[in-house]
């Protein structure tokens, strides 16, 4: 049986917050945001783990930021995933279980970063609702290679 990297096994949410087609002109800093289903800090090089390889992931935490005292707001996928891109509890926003829907007055990253300048898009799972509150770039790039191009 061939072992396979936890990544294989986790749906990648991928918000690419990316400022002026990619680069940054006025030293406001770009960011990626990766969210990941069933991973936990033990399953990355750069936390600490000397056993599955991450180079990638390794190279950005080593030029960027890396948070180490993160906590969930709750353990439910939807929830979690409408608490980081609001700023809100479930409890405040809306979403209280898995496939919930945020309030209609409830904002997200989009909101506040596209009146800043900032080109603000999702690659990977979409389990958020209604998309009217979460107005991300929305890519695929099985079917649309090269769209969002750095």
């Amino acid at each position: 049986m061939q072992f396979r990297h936890p990544l294989h096994y986790a749906t990648i949410f991928i918000a690419l917050l990316l400022h002026n087609n990619c680069m940054s002109f006025d030293n406001r800093p770009d960011f990626v945001l990766f969210i990941a289903d069933d991973l936990s800090i033990s399953d990355v090089g750069c936390y600490g783990n000397e056993i599955i390889r991450t180079p990638y992931i390794d190279a950005l935490a080593e030029q960027g930021m890396r948070f180490t005292k993160a906590y969930t707001t709750t353990a439910i996928c939807t929830p979690s995933r409408s608490a980081i891109y609001s700023g809100q509890y479930p409890q405040r926003n809306g979403v209280h279980m898995n496939h919930g829907k945020v309030f209609k007055t409830t904002k997200s990253l989009p909101h506040y970063l596209q009146k800043m300048g900032y080109r603000v898009a999702l690659s990977g799972k979409k389990h958020i609702a209604p998309w009217e509150n979460f107005p991300f770039e929305y890519i695929d790039f099985k079917e649309k290679k090269g769209l969002l191009q750095c």
